[in-house]
């Protein structure tokens, strides 16, 4: 799943894509909804290394490095798109 985000990643924006979406899907846990629609350019990643990632109900997520594709954690089924 990771080699998955990456290579979509790498491959927009090879193919001249300036901005990338993230995109949470349809059974999205609080995290994923919070990161739904969150737009980046080319050199930044969506969260920062030690930024957290905050929703109702659930425990904040802290980065522990940048993260720049999904999956966001464990069972994430979230994808990037064009933006």
């Amino acid at each position: 799943v990771r080699f998955g985000g990456a290579f979509a990643r790498a491959f927009f924006f090879s193919a001249g894509v300036v901005t990338l979406v993230w995109v949470a899907g349809a059974n999205a846990c609080p995290l994923c909804r919070e990161m739904d629609g969150k737009s980046v350019g080319r050199m930044e990643p969506f969260i920062r290394n030690g930024d957290e990632v905050n929703a109702d109900g659930v425990d904040p997520l802290r980065a522990s490095s940048d993260i720049g594709h999904p999956p966001l954690h464990d069972g994430c089924e979230c994808t990037i798109s064009p933006g």
